[in-house]
């Protein structure tokens, strides 16, 4: 039994960097060969066609020190009704090509950082005519909430449009993207993080940098530095993903120097070392007490903010064991309790989801 505990406890200390990565802030293109990554990117965002490229994909990731989101469904046209209008039943099919992919191990070394569903649901030129509601949005973050607990999911909106949908009770990140028609950069960051407080989303920021600027123009070098550096010195800022790759584009005389800016922005602004970049405020998770443990735990929290909140343990590979609560909460701290005698021992993790943001703990049970 001494051998077991000891197993145990490495294993927790390894698991206690759950959603670790590597420092700064992940920033790189949609679509990039990882092989083309070297030191300028340390995030990427891409679009597998099946589990096996799926895979590869995420070994390749990791192996190369990157962190990802990914997009699963694929195109639009593939989940749309006739009319051209969103399905949400085939957008579930699409989805579920990949429910038997266990994402847990990439999710817990940081290499999976988010799950973008799709794009640009505010705009009804994209979807025959009408925009993908708030509402149903939710409903296809459910879907990969259910196969994918622990996998963080957005989709690729300004908060505008997904605040009136708030408060959300799967969706976690609004992935808005800026190109100089938005205005000054500065002051749009700024609306973004302020609307992100009232949808209670976290901000996957984008930057389109090959036709984000006047008149639908690539930007320049310069302009990739200073739009770049202004999302990326954002503290609250999770990603910066720029559409989209092009090798000739980003070989060009004084972008690495841009990017170079970028990463150092984004370090500087984000916890550098092991461990997540600060969670975005809305809710703080103690410890579960006592751990270790052989039977029945406390688990503290607490929420800054009304929201929708989930609390659930999970184990290693992502199955949910138990859930504590799940239902719409008042600000202001509360416990719940949890009895672990009826499960077997080994490493768990207790996840709260709230107002957008989420946090883990790990937790050992003993024989």
């Amino acid at each position: 039994m001494r051998l077991l505990v000891v197993t145990l406890l490495l294993s927790l200390g390894r698991a206690g960097n759950v959603l670790a990565a590597v420092s700064c802030l992940p920033a790189g293109p949609f679509h990039m060969p990882i092989e083309s990554a070297g030191t300028t990117f340390s995030g990427a965002f891409r679009s597998p066609r099946d589990t096996s490229e799926a895979r590869h994909l995420l070994d390749s990731v990791r192996v190369a020190g990157l962190r990802v989101v990914v997009t699963l469904a694929g195109s639009r046209t593939l989940f749309q009704n006739p009319d051209s209008s969103f399905s949400l039943e085939r957008f579930q099919q699409r989805l579920g090509r990949f429910q038997g992919l266990d994402f847990t191990p990439w999710i817990l070394d940081g290499t999976l950082i988010g799950h973008t569903l799709f794009d640009e649901p505010h705009d009804p030129t994209n979807w025959g005519g009408h925009q993908v509601a708030p509402a149903t949005i939710d409903s296809a973050a459910a879907t990969s909430r259910q196969y994918w607990p622990l996998l963080t999911v957005g989709v690729g909106s300004p908060h505008a449009y997904l605040a009136a949908g708030a408060p959300y009770q799967h969706l976690e990140y609004a992935q808005p993207q800026y190109t100089v028609k938005r205005g000054d950069v500065d002051a749009w960051v700024q609306g973004e993080m302020a609307l992100a407080t009232g949808d209670g989303l976290q901000t996957f920021f984008s930057l389109n940098v090959l036709s984000g600027g006047p008149q639908g123009r690539p930007l320049t070098p310069a302009e990739v530095q200073s739009y770049g550096c202004a999302m990326a010195r954002e503290p609250a800022a999770r990603t910066l993903l720029m559409w989209k790759w092009d090798e000739a584009y980003f070989s060009q005389p004084g972008m690495a120097a841009a990017l170079d800016s970028i990463r150092a922005a984004g370090c500087a602004s984000h916890t550098a070392g092991t461990g997540p970049p600060a969670a975005p405020p809305g809710l703080s998770l103690g410890a579960p007490a006592p751990n270790p443990t052989r039977g029945r735990v406390r688990v503290a929290f607490t929420l800054s903010r009304p929201a929708w909140a989930t609390l659930a343990v999970y184990d290693v590979t992502g199955r949910r064991v138990g859930t504590l609560l799940d239902g719409p909460l008042a600000a202001g701290p509360r416990a719940v309790g949890w009895d672990a005698a009826g499960v077997r021992a080994g490493v768990y993790f207790c996840r709260l989801s709230a107002g957008g943001a989420d946090a883990a703990r790990a937790l050992l049970v003993l024989p």
